[in-house]
């Protein structure tokens, strides 16, 4: 090869090379402004929801305050009415204030301004939410109160025991302490742990979650760009969730959604049990255990559902999605495993409750003090066992009960998650449960 050759090689390659630059500015650029263009959109969506609340809340206002006009003299539904009226006006000024700030969002500005704003965002709208779940056990029985007297004209303290509310309340207190502790001690142990980042996005709706992981996913964007090159940075873009996956998670979804249903139907039940054996010593402490358990169970299932939602179309999120699902799974199991340890306790309460609740009997008089004693010992000794054999196995602890209790889905979910942070494109068939 001669000088001229060579240098004609050159050239080509230099041309080559720009060509090959130009379209890889192109193909930045095009990646920026379709991620903008979903963070857009997403917030948009967000908004619109906000602006359906704003308008669900007047009208909740409304009614409650014509319900405390025409029931001003009876002052029992008056003190219910008011503080569901200061809630939903509440609401009413967050979502206003947030619907504002979505409104007056600058999409040009640096995208971890943005990211810095939605974090302002959730704080606030996290604090609502805290506070509708502390003061939840009790509005629950206020607002069933106030919608069975304004609706059917039905007095429910006619037919409720009147520890029915404070018990109700305590234990649902109880439960909140616990919820609150742990995820204090969860956030200072991980504070800037992808997963506590989107429980977080769960608890202040889907469509914020949305937005957030739209924006999340502009920030890795441009750390993979400054850490690894465009063009790593681009090939994980066309990363997606390919079709037997979405087929499995459509499917799974399917399934969790049938025991968010078998759960609330237990929640209700457990709950209209409590309200008529109110006062009652030997059938409200079983009743109330059982209904705790299902409100967590159903907690616990609401988190697997919003996992298994479709992963984010941009590139790159189909691996966070899976550890994600993963995280979800494995509290859920944990809690399952605590059932299944705390099994021999719930199964006596289940008898007593539907032996009241079928047969009107009462097993705590019929088989008298000696009895229960002895059972009560055999339960102790079989919980201290299973909780040993727990504490042994960990993760391979009752996996088939705790599968059956999540109607077979937490298995699935996992080799649902593996085969996406694999990205393999396919399920495996045999996989631990861990």
């Amino acid at each position: 090869m001669n000088p001229l050759d060579l240098d004609q090689l050159k050239g080509k390659w230099s041309a080559q090379s720009r060509e090959l630059d130009a379209q890889l500015t192109l193909d930045l650029d095009a990646v920026r402004r379709l991620q903008t263009a979903r963070t857009r959109s997403a917030l948009g969506w967000h908004r619109g929801g906000l602006l359906l609340q704003l308008l669900a809340g007047a009208a909740g206002i409304g009614v409650l305050a014509l319900f405390a006009l025409r029931h001003g003299g009876e002052w029992p539904y008056l003190l219910a009415a008011l503080p569901l009226l200061g809630l939903l006006i509440v609401h009413f000024i967050v979502d206003a204030r947030q619907w504002l700030a979505v409104k007056r969002i600058d999409y040009s500005a640096p995208v971890a301004q943005l990211r810095a704003t939605l974090d302002t965002l959730l704080q606030r709208r996290l604090r609502l939410v805290r506070g509708v779940i502390y003061v939840s056990p009790l509005i629950w029985w206020l607002m069933v109160m106030v919608t069975l007297k304004g609706l059917w004209n039905i007095d429910l303290l006619d037919w409720m025991h009147p520890s029915v509310l404070p018990i109700s309340a305590l234990a649902g207190v109880g439960v909140i302490v616990i919820i609150e502790l742990s995820s204090r001690a969860i956030a200072r142990r991980f504070p800037d742990a992808p997963a506590l980042r989107r429980f977080l996005d769960d608890l202040a709706g889907p469509t914020f979650q949305r937005a957030s992981e739209h924006v999340e996913s502009q920030l890795r964007f441009e750390r993979e760009i400054s850490e690894h090159g465009a063009q790593r940075a681009l090939h994980a873009r066309a990363q997606q969730l390919s079709e037997p996956l979405e087929t499995a998670r459509a499917g799974l979804q399917r399934r969790v959604s049938l025991g968010l249903w078998l759960a609330s139907v237990l929640i209700l039940c457990t709950g209209g049990f409590n309200a008529l054996h109110g006062g009652d010593a030997s059938a409200l402490p079983p009743g109330v255990l059982l209904h705790v358990s299902a409100i967590v169970w159903l907690i616990l299932s609401v988190r697997h559902r919003i996992a298994l939602g479709s992963p984010s179309p941009d590139g790159g999120d189909v691996h966070r999605w899976g550890e994600h699902l993963r995280s979800a799974v494995r509290a859920r199991r944990v809690v399952m495993q605590s059932y299944v340890v705390a099994s021999p306790l719930l199964v006596v309460a289940l008898v007593q409750v539907l032996s009241l609740a079928f047969a009107a009997i009462d097993l705590w008089q019929s088989l008298g003090l000696a009895v229960w004693l002895g059972l009560g010992a055999i339960v102790a000794i079989a919980i201290t066992l299973l909780f040993l054999r727990w504490r042994e196995r960990r993760d391979a602890f009752a996996t088939s009960a705790v599968d059956a209790l999540s109607l077979a889905t937490l298995e699935r979910s996992n080799r649902l998650a593996d085969a996406a942070i694999s990205a393999d494109g396919e399920v495996p068939r045999a996989r631990d449960a861990a």
